[in-house]
């Protein structure tokens, strides 16, 4: 139990840290002063900075997920809804996951590092794999339960034009956010409309 205890609050400290100074500026010895622990200690918890950037990664995203069911029933989440209610429901879903404090502040870092930093670039490369196959399951459900028609047109495709086309309003979202101006959830919702008329 204190293990865990030691890795989370290595963990937190790492994102304090990265905060205040940067994920590139932070260095190990920086992390295990701010602990209160020696350096050597880090590495009976982590392989390397990049482990610990990795693992952060992870636990933040348990951390986010924790009060849902980690095995989504695609079937039983598309049951007596419309295409535009399931796909608004579950992007809110991921949008309101993303904007709690920690992981909201974990992907302002990994966005300002990702260009240079090959751990960033890979925490983006998975989050983006993961959305992606996510989708396909949930496209998949909702064919299967007659909400969209894919009929000779390509799922993955779609899958694909949805799920990043959604990650980017996000992200302008996200920019907008930054410099105090008014969201685009109307952006998000005429996208959903007319994929869902598409797809009808």
């Amino acid at each position: 139990m204190l293990i865990i205890k030691t890795r989370e609050r290595i963990l937190h400290c790492l994102l304090e840290l990265a905060a205040e100074k940067g994920l590139g500026n932070v260095s190990l010895s920086m992390v295990a002063e701010k602990v209160g622990i020696r350096k050597a200690t880090l590495f009976s918890h982590f392989e390397s900075k990049d482990d610990m950037i990795q693992s952060l990664y992870v636990y933040l995203r348990e951390q986010a997920q924790k009060n849902r069911d980690a095995s989504i029933d695609y079937d039983k989440l598309v049951q007596g809804k419309t295409a535009e209610q399931v796909l608004t429901e579950v992007v809110t879903n991921y949008k309101n996951m993303n904007a709690q404090k920690d992981i909201a502040n974990f992907y302002k870092l990994i966005y300002s590092e990702m260009a240079i930093n090959p751990s960033a670039a890979m925490i983006m490369l998975i989050e983006t794999e993961s959305m992606l196959q996510q989708t396909k399951n949930l496209f998949a459900a909702m064919k299967k339960n007659g909400l969209l028609n894919f009929e000779g047109k390509d799922i993955d495709l779609a899958s694909t034009l949805f799920c990043l086309t959604i990650h980017e309003l996000m992200n302008i979202g996200m920019y907008r956010e930054l410099n105090d101006m008014k969201d685009n959830e109307e952006e998000i919702q005429k996208f959903i409309v007319s994929f869902c008329g598409l797809y009808a």
